[in-house]
Parts: C-alpha cells; structure tokens; sequence
C-alpha cells in the first residue's frame, strides 16, 4: 500500500425534508490506518465551520462552504462543503458521514488524493478533530460575564503542527464578546 500524503474531500448535502438541526444530526467519523478510535468525530456543520445549523458561503485556506443565496444563513439550508486540509495516512482512510438523524439526506462527494511510492515517517503529524459543548452555558449576562466558568477550548500534549477552535457564540446588539485569559477586556 502506498501512503497518501493528503486528502482533499468535497460534500455537498441536501435534505429531502427540511429540519433545522440536520448539520448537528449528521456526523463526520475520519478512521486512519488501523486505529480502532477515529480521529475526527465531529457534527458536519461544526467541522465545516457552519455555527447554528446555518451556511453562509465563506472561504478559508483550509475550508470553503457554498449556500445558494436562497438557503444561506437559513437553519439546516443546503450547502457545498470542502476541505482542503492536508490529511496523511500510511495504510488506509475511512470517512463516513453518520446519520443519527430520523430523515435522509442526500449527498454527493468526491476524494482527491496523492499517493507516494515510499511510507511516511514515523513522526508524520496525522489530522485530528474534536467536538464538545458546554450545554447550558449558564453565567452571561446583558453586560458583562458574571458567575460563568472558564471554558477550556484545546488542551493539548506533544508535537502539534497547528491548533484552532471554532466557536460560534450568541452576539449582544453590540457584537460577540470573547474573553481571552490574560487580556483585560473582551473583544
């Protein structure tokens, strides 16, 4: 087998029955090589940056989502959703979407991918993701934070080669509020 040194995916999705939750009721479950955990277990909108179940078209280095005018920043609205972040492998790659929701979707994809004649090394940095949630997330109010607690968004040992978070949060009238530990104000 050869190792692949990247996986570009592209998904498009679309409902037959609208629900406005279906980009949290479908996962994405990436599996590398041989492990028995996988190594991305997240609900598709979050893995595509999609906050709140709704798709606005945006495009990043590593992300790009496409909404029709008409389904954009409309609850579970479809939408095209790429990935073009590097995705290394030795033996094989399995990416499933998991439906855990009651109603079909439907899909459509495709998978680029390079293969190299020799095996990647042994300190080759795979791709991994996470979903979590803190539910309620009580302590917020109309001013200012009061009484919430901090919210560890990544923790992480050894070697990374790099590390984000996507939070969508709920704005004031006056913008989102984001504290970040050792600033003096919110931004």
């Amino acid at each position: 087998m050869a190792p692949v040194m990247e996986i570009h995916n592209a998904l498009g999705v679309n409902w037959e029955e609208p629900d406005p939750d279906h980009y949290r009721k479908v996962l994405i479950r990436i599996t590398w090589d041989d492990e028995e955990e996988p190594a991305v277990l997240v609900p598709l909108g979050d893995f595509f940056g999609i906050g709140h179940c709704m798709p606005n078209s945006y495009q990043s280095a590593l992300f790009t989502v496409s909404a029709k005018p008409e389904e954009s920043l409309i609850f579970g609205g479809s939408a095209a959703l790429n990935c073009w972040a590097p995705m290394p492998f030795n033996k094989r790659a399995r990416i499933e979407l998991v439906n855990e929701n009651d109603l079909p979707i439907q899909q459509y994809f495709y998978i680029d991918y390079e293969l190299f004649p020799d095996e990647l090394p042994e300190d080759t940095l795979y791709f991994h993701a996470r979903w979590s949630r803190s539910n309620p997330c009580n302590g917020w109010a109309p001013d200012i934070q009061t009484n919430s607690p901090e919210v560890n968004i990544v923790d992480v040992t050894g070697e990374v080669a790099r590390a984000s978070a996507f939070g969508p949060a709920r704005a004031t009238p006056a913008g989102p509020i984001l504290w970040v530990i050792g600033e003096d104000q919110a931004s």
